[in-house]
């Protein structure tokens, strides 16, 4: 569901468990939705503070770093609709 999807994206210190490229994803307490991110590309470190908040609807997160690597994005989640009318999967 667009629910679970979005909960294990927005635990940005959990990313770094199915995240192959980042090392860590840290809360920091300067402000409230501060993060630093720690990437390894190849051997090449990256690191960044970016200011980030959670959406509730649509369900994501959407991020813009204040400082290291420039980089900014939204990450949405919308329900998918489970209906026999439309092929899908009632199951899921």
């Amino acid at each position: 569901s667009d629910g679970v999807a979005s909960s294990r994206f927005t635990d940005l210190p959990q990313m770094s468990r199915w995240s192959p490229w980042l090392n860590s994803v840290t809360y920091l307490d300067e402000s409230p939705g501060l993060t630093e991110w720690n990437l390894n590309i190849r051997g090449v470190r990256f690191s960044w503070k970016a200011s980030s908040r959670v959406l509730t609807n649509p369900r994501g997160i959407a991020w813009e770093s204040v400082s290291g690597l420039k980089n900014r994005g939204v990450v949405e989640f919308e329900p998918t609709t489970t209906s026999s009318d439309d092929g899908g999967d009632p199951s899921c």
